[in-house]
């Protein structure tokens, strides 16, 4: 009894240290606001304020800002990836690992936002009346480069998006080609965009 005892202190003694220390650490030594490789702004820490603190707003703040500020956070991803791709598994957070080696993110259609979208281009063009509408959609990539994608993964569901949008509309099927997309995101590169210009272009004459 008195062993387990003990034990229990020790585990509590190391379990206080270690949060005491992360907590030290994130607070001395954050992670930059600034993510490169994400190319986005990682959490800001929270403002301390009355109505924050009775609506909880600021305890998932804090949780924010300790997830995403925590030191050598670029590195410790690093080996979640290569640990993720060592236990063979080719999809992390949406994010899929495609044949040729490039990352593609696994988009979710909401059908209600679609039909939404569709009824507001109806709308526009009878409000235009006889000036012509030109729709151009942008593809996603996991739609364009779907022939790089492992093989056990479905495709998305281009298809259907396809036939819920006007005949005219442009959707630069062409832009399938590995130099015209970044192999890391989702965004066409400068020969990608060139594309689509001389498509849109062509279609306003």
């Amino acid at each position: 009894m008195q062993k387990a005892k003990r034990n229990d202190l020790i585990f509590i003694f190391i379990m206080a240290a270690l949060i005491t220390l992360g907590a030290l650490a994130i607070t001395l030594f954050p992670a930059p606001q600034y993510s490169k490789e994400e190319k986005r702004n990682l959490a800001a820490f929270p403002e301390m304020n009355a109505t924050a603190l009775f609506d909880g707003s600021v305890c998932s703040a804090l949780e924010a800002y300790a997830t995403e500020r925590m030191p050598a956070r670029t590195l410790l991803r690093r080996l979640w990836g290569a640990t993720q791709l060592a236990m063979g598994l080719g999809e992390t957070h949406g994010v899929i690992l495609c044949r040729d080696g490039s990352l593609c993110r696994r988009l979710q259609t909401n059908e209600q936002v679609l039909a939404q979208n569709v009824n507001g281009m109806d709308r526009l063009q009878d409000l235009l009346s006889d000036i012509p509408l030109t729709t151009a959609i942008v593809p996603r990539r996991i739609d364009a480069r779907a022939e790089i994608l492992p093989s056990l993964y479905k495709g998305a569901d281009e298809e259907n998006i396809c036939k819920a949008l006007p005949d005219t509309a442009l959707f630069f099927g062409e832009i399938t080609q590995d130099a015209q997309w970044f192999r890391t995101d989702h965004h066409w590169t400068q020969e990608g965009a060139y594309h689509a210009y001389c498509g849109l272009g062509s279609a306003l004459g």
